[in-house]
Order: C-alpha cells, then sequence, then structure tokens
C-alpha cells in the first residue's frame, strides 16, 4: 500500500474481535503485513478482556456474534474511561443503512460490509491511525499551549499586584 510522507503511520497495536476464523486469520495476516501488531479474540467477552489487559489502538470488531453481539461491545468499551477514545471500525455481513447508523450511535467510527477488500480495510485502518495520531498531537499542543497561558496569566496578576489603585485603573482602561 502507498504510504504518505506526511502523516506516516507507526505500527499500531491492533484487536480483532471476530467469531468467523478464517476471516480472523485473514485480517490478521493482511494488517501484520502493514508492520502492525494484531491480537484476535473470536467473542465479545474475551475482547473485552484483552483491552482491559493491553488497551489497543485500534479494534476490528464483528456486528454479529453469539452471547455479545459488536453494539454491546462497543457499548460497553464506550462506557469506560480507559477505553472510551479508543477507535472502534465494525464489520459486518449486512449493509443496512439502520444497522450502519445503529453502529454509528454506538461510537463506531467506520463500517465495511463483508466481504470487503482487503486493501480497504487497510486503507481504512490507516486512515483512522492518522485521525489518531492527529488528535493526540493537537491534544498534546493544545495541553501545551494552555499551560503557557496560565503561567502568562499568573506572570501578569503578579506585576498588577504591585501597582496601586490608580495604576491599575488606568492598566484596565488601556486595554
Amino acid at each position: 500500500m502507498k504510504k504518505s510522507k506526511q502523516y506516516a503511520v507507526t505500527p499500531a497495536e491492533v484487536l480483532i474481535i471476530d467469531d468467523d476464523r478464517s476471516l480472523l486469520f485473514t485480517a490478521k495476516s493482511v494488517i501484520e503485513g502493514e508492520g502492525h501488531h494484531v491480537r484476535t479474540a473470536s467473542n465479545g467477552r474475551d475482547g473485552l478482556s484483552m483491552v482491559e489487559k493491553k488497551r489497543p489502538d485500534i479494534i476490528i470488531l464483528d456486528l454479529m456474534m453469539p452471547e455479545l453481539d459488536g453494539y454491546e461491545v462497543c457499548r460497553r468499551l464506550k462506557n469506560v474511561p480507559a477505553s472510551e477514545n479508543i477507535p472502534v471500525l465494525f464489520l459486518s455481513s449486512h449493509g443496512r443503512p439502520e444497522e450502519k447508523v445503529k453502529a454509528f450511535e454506538v461510537g463506531g467510527v467506520d463500517y465495511l460490509v463483508k466481504p470487503y477488500s482487503t486493501l480497504e480495510l487497510l486503507i481504512r485502518l490507516r486512515t483512522h491511525l492518522v485521525f489518531q495520531h492527529i488528535q493526540k498531537t493537537l491534544n498534546i499542543q493544545i495541553e501545551k499551549r494552555t499551560e503557557e497561558l496560565c503561567i502568562d496569566a499568573l506572570t501578569m496578576a503578579a506585576r498588577l499586584i504591585d501597582k496601586t489603585p490608580t495604576e491599575l485603573k488606568q492598566y484596565i482602561n488601556k486595554k
């Protein structure tokens, strides 16, 4: 797959949760071929347990599984602070609009219909990893700038404390 020089994706921790072992194997092989580390779970309970043990960067989640379906797994992930921001890409053999809408409503970021193109899976995976990287970078910049503004405000307040009431009025009127 062609890689953008501007947004190089570092190897990611990917968790695939799907009860279809052949699809698990295929997706795992293709994604590992791109340099990512992949863990797999064949049901929702095992997948949730794996997330608790080691947080993945992204989750690829089958919609229709026994016991816990993908909707419920995603709901549970989004209700836990440690996993609420993990992007969830849904896979399903159903492509009806109401199912897609529900997947987005419970917190999914994307939806692929089976059978899917492995190239499309890789491109969507890469896109969400780039979005995640950009979001993390922006959050770090926001935190840094907020800290700088707080320091500036405290410095300004300290300077104002040394002023007489008349000097303060004059200072405020200038602004």
